[in-house]
């Protein structure tokens, strides 16, 4: 039999299935390339977003060290020289910062390390939030100590040098005096944690980035972030 009349035929059938096969693999490597590009730029916004709430956090520490500064400058220049510090240092006014944890998706791109910046981010959270609670704490008793005066307290009109003082005496001023005491034991803690803190939360923020830089490059939108007064 002669098969030559079929041999274009079986040709074509042959070329067009190796075309056939070819562009699907193509298809096919274009669509895992495409998921890989869209899981890889949502990685990063993920990071992005847990860099969002490492700078919130450290805004926080900040804002609150610059606050306890600046009461310590006032108290630092007044004639006051022996008052206790507690009567110095003021609440600040607004609502409490909410600090948000980061989540697992936004730190995943960092478990390719030792984990070790993962450990100092979970550190900074735990910490500007227990500062937070214990200046929201600072500030009701300070609040509290402050009616307590208002009511017990006497207004000296003669002291030596010329001011006006106040004094407390009896149970009242013994009451007094463990309420200070314990503002002031609040304060003194703050006080050694936050300059710590200050330093620590911008170092970690920083380095964040750079991991998420070298991670992700310019899939991930933030090359440095300055913070001003930290020192």
């Amino acid at each position: 039999m002669d098969w030559s009349p079929l041999i274009p035929t079986v040709l074509g059938g042959a070329i067009s299935l190796v075309s056939s096969i070819t562009v699907m693999a193509i298809a096919t490597s274009l669509e895992r390339k495409r998921r890989i590009r869209d899981e890889r730029t949502q990685s990063a916004l993920a990071a992005y977003s847990g860099l969002h709430k490492l700078t919130g956090t450290a805004n926080q520490v900040i804002n609150l060290a610059k606050h306890l500064d600046k009461e310590f400058e006032k108290f630092s220049t007044s004639s006051a020289k022996f008052a206790e510090p507690s009567s110095f240092v003021r609440t600040a006014v607004g609502a409490p910062f909410a600090i948000s944890d980061l989540t697992p998706e936004e730190m995943v791109f960092l478990s390719k390390g030792d984990g070790e910046l993962i450990a100092r981010i979970g550190e900074v959270q735990h910490r500007a939030k227990n500062n937070e609670y214990i200046f929201r704490e600072y500030g009701r008793l300070r609040s509290e100590f402050d009616v307590f005066l208002a009511e017990n307290a006497e207004i000296i009109e003669n002291n030596p040098d010329g001011s006006k003082g106040i004094e407390i005496s009896g149970m009242a001023g013994r009451t007094a005096e463990m309420k200070q005491a314990q503002l002031n034991q609040l304060l003194a803690g703050l006080i050694e944690s936050i300059e710590e803190d200050r330093i620590s939360v911008v170092d970690v923020v920083k380095r964040f980035i750079d991991e998420a830089r070298i991670e992700f490059g310019d899939l991930f939108p933030v090359k440095h972030f300055e913070f001003r007064d930290v020192s």
